[in-house]
């Protein structure tokens, strides 16, 4: 599908990067449109030269010359062709971002930002289903989980280059560093900003946890209203900070305790089989709205994901009953709690397309509730953990100790680099030691699985993308 052109100020991109121009500012126009791709660059756009750890766009100056760039955005002037003018900054991935800046001007529709350590991707598919439904749209919505600066700076792009204009854009924020989110939110201007928790992902990238729990606070730094998990510990610390602005209170379940009752509230708990029911209370209001709707995905965490989305409507004025409705026509993003039936008759539930220490101890609570013959956890182990990791694997390992010991769980098969420490907390957790397999190969995993799994059996496979756990999914479907 054909793009339309956009055209940035130069004098007001200039200004939000720092940059300068070379040979002189009379080489360009008043505006320019910028791309990062030669090999979709088309004839007048001013490329790019982005660079990450394993490419340089500096590289690829003489294709965008050749494919009729009229400038480029560099960081090293000597690198220019030298029939090529060039805008000479100090980081062309901020100053992408920046550019992406100054077409968030033009645009004049609802922005919503989601940024947490969990949940992130499916409260924003939840979210761009139920406001396209409750009259907010066309919507247009962060592609896959590409949450960082580039990620970002497309999608605002993409908003003023879209055929059809979108009335309103959903925005995931990711953070690997410290200070991250807020320059993100610098960019993007969230009118809402939903944050679904702050955890134990990420770690070995900050300093502590305080570190990343301000780095995801940085969402609220320009304004957004805040719509947060209401049994999150580091948002409820902070709420003070942002009460004057109305934040929502979201849960995922009943009978969770208040919270402040200056703040709203909305719960979206489980109502029987496939249903829930959605109860929204408007900040500093006595009575709440009360709605049930067919919601067939189960887990507590994904209803908060689906509370945090209609939350979303709520604030920005959408039709809350059609968003409501609309929850039976929400989906899971791929890789996340997808049920497959296998051939031999059994059911393997895969939730690998990540995971962190609550997102595997909410998937493990979840399954541990499905029906099932007997029920098999396969965990790998978890990345990004930093200093803590041989605790945290502990943990989770305890966690599915439990399950194990109440024999809501019937076999555990551990792997990856800290198998070691999820055995170790299985068995203080309760699990006998015989209901415990350690496996070194995705290949031994399936393997085992093929000789135990009989029909009626349910199987779990939850890890992080590292250990590829997607190759005992495509081993046990042949």
């Amino acid at each position: 599908m054909s793009e339309r052109a956009v055209a940035l100020e130069l004098e007001r991109v200039l200004e939000q990067t720092g940059g300068r121009c070379v040979p002189s500012r009379a080489a360009f126009g008043a505006a320019l449109d910028p791309s990062t791709d030669t090999r979709a660059l088309r004839p007048g756009q001013v490329y790019v030269a982005l660079r990450g750890e394993r490419f340089d766009g500096h590289d690829f100056l003489p294709q965008a010359r050749a494919r009729g760039a009229v400038g480029a955005i560099v960081e090293r002037a000597e690198a220019l062709p030298p029939d090529l003018p060039g805008i000479v900054v100090e980081d062309t991935t901020r100053a992408y971002l920046a550019c992406a800046r100054t077409a968030r001007d033009s645009f004049m529709g609802h922005v919503a930002a989601i940024t947490g350590s969990v949940g992130k991707t499916t409260t924003k598919a939840f979210c761009t289903t139920l406001c396209q439904a409750a009259g907010l749209g066309p919507v247009l919505a962060t592609p896959a989980n590409e949450n960082n600066e580039i990620g970002v700076g497309h999608l605002l792009l993409r908003a003023l280059r879209a055929q059809t204009t979108p009335r309103m854009l959903v925005v995931e924020m990711g953070a690997r560093h410290a200070g991250e989110i807020e320059v993100l939110a610098g960019a993007v201007l969230p009118e809402v900003g939903i944050l679904t928790g702050v955890g134990d992902s990420h770690l070995e990238n900050f300093e502590s946890l305080a570190a990343l729990e301000e780095t995801k606070w940085g969402l609220f730094a320009f304004g957004a209203r805040p719509v947060i998990s209401g049994s999150d510990g580091a948002s409820l610390a902070r709420l003070e900070r942002v009460i004057e602005r109305e934040p929502l209170l979201c849960y995922g379940e009943a009978g969770t305790q208040a919270g402040d009752p200056r703040a709203g509230e909305l719960r979206v708990s489980a109502a029987g089989a496939g249903r829930v029911r959605v109860e929204y209370r408007e900040p500093g209001a006595r009575a709440a709205r009360v709605l049930e709707a067919k919601f067939a995905i189960p887990g507590a965490h994904h209803r908060l994901d689906a509370a945090l989305a209609l939350g979303c409507v709520a604030v920005l004025g959408g039709d809350l009953e059609a968003a409501v409705a609309a929850l039976a026509q929400a989906a899971l993003p791929e890789g996340r709690y997808e049920s497959v039936e296998l051939p031999n008759g059994a059911c393997l539930v895969y939730d690998a397309y990540n995971a962190a220490p609550s997102s595997t101890e909410a998937a493990l609570v979840t399954f541990a509730g499905q029906h099932a013959r007997r029920r098999i956890a396969v965990l790998s182990s978890m990345a990004e953990l930093g200093s803590n990791a041989e605790q945290l694997h502990r943990r989770v390992g305890a966690c599915a100790g439990a399950l194990t010991r109440r024999r809501a769980l019937d076999a555990l098969l551990v792997g990856g680099e800290f198998s070691g420490a999820l055995e170790e907390g299985a068995i203080a957790g309760g699990a006998p030691p015989a209901s415990i397999t350690r496996y070194a190969s995705n290949a031994d995993a399936t393997e085992w699985l093929r000789d135990y799994l009989r029909p009626g059996d349910a199987v779990l496979l939850k890890g992080s993308r590292r250990y590829k756990m997607e190759e005992i999914l495509e081993g046990l479907r042949r």
